[in-house]
């Protein structure tokens, strides 16, 4: 005897596939967006870091600048003045003479 078959079995099968290949495209694609913000959120990371460096970097190199300078500011005024017992501000080798200007009361108005 014959039974009634309602579809072929390949049929059914046919219908699932397509149905499974939608649904593997789209978790495909929302995978791909989540890569690509993983991506965006790496460059900005490193962009961002590598600011930070510099300006490190920057900081470091106008510490020591100040400091080599406050250095030879001490070695070169500092120094000679008070081994010569130099208890003024005038340097007339340097050129400087510390004096202040006498100013008219107008000139403060």
């Amino acid at each position: 005897m014959l039974r009634p078959v309602d579809r072929p079995r390949h049929a059914c099968a046919a219908a699932s596939s397509s149905r499974q290949r939608g649904v593997v495209l789209l978790v495909a694609l929302i995978v791909l967006v989540a890569l690509t913000l993983a991506g965006v959120a790496l460059v900005r990371s490193v962009d961002t870091a590598n600011l930070v460096a510099g300006n490190l970097s920057f900081h470091q190199s106008a510490v020591q600048a100040g400091e080599r300078s406050t250095e030879l500011a001490i070695s070169n005024w500092l120094q000679p003045n008070s081994a010569l017992g130099n208890t003024t501000l005038h340097n007339d080798a340097a050129g400087y003479v510390a004096a202040g200007i006498a100013q008219s009361p107008a000139a403060g108005q």
